[in-house]
């Protein structure tokens, strides 16, 4: 959400020819994105625990563990 308000902020902003599409789309996605996000958001919340003391933890000690970010990147292939 935050590229695609960027983005149309920018249009406006130097006058870009048919901004007001940009405009009309980002106000489209924004309001979808919000709504799917709060779906999830509630969803989550429903399977975590009160206090996130031993998530914050349990990843502290995966990056002091792996020296570093411990996730791979979505994209790669892991064989």
């Amino acid at each position: 959400m935050t590229a695609v308000l960027s983005r149309t902020s920018r249009s406006i902003s130097i006058g870009l020819r048919n901004h007001d599409h940009e405009v009309l789309l980002a106000n489209t996605f924004c309001t979808e994105a919000f709504f799917k996000n709060n779906y999830w958001m509630t969803q989550l919340q429903k399977h975590s625990p009160e206090n996130n003391d031993a998530n914050i933890k349990k990843i502290a000690k995966e990056v002091l563990d792996n020296r570093g970010y411990v996730c791979s990147h979505p994209l790669e292939r892991t064989f």
